[in-house]
């Protein structure tokens, strides 16, 4: 912990401290899998291989819960999935 009050806390990018974790917990980049020349924009972000998981990151740059539009598609999407098995439903 830190001892100086006041300090500022050293400031990370959303990327960087998602790579952290990701290796913590196992996964790997898939940019330090690529070779450099390869187009990594059209890639996903994370791989697990031990359990055949990719995953992307994706950052919201507006508060997006109150468009009734959005509101509409999610809610759709989720009955869908629900109704293929693919999302569960949430205990309150």
């Amino acid at each position: 912990m830190n001892s100086q009050p006041n300090q500022p806390l050293p400031q990370s990018s959303v990327e960087d401290l998602m790579a952290k974790v990701i290796k913590k917990v196992g996964g790997s980049l898939v940019s330090d899998l690529l070779p450099t020349n390869k187009d990594r924009e059209s890639n996903a972000d994370y791989v697990f291989q031990e359990y055949g998981v990719i995953g992307e990151l994706k950052r919201l740059e507006r508060d997006q819960r109150d468009n009734p539009g959005l509101a509409a598609k999610r809610n759709a999407l989720y009955r869908k999935w629900l109704g293929e098995r693919r999302a569960g439903v949430p205990i309150v």
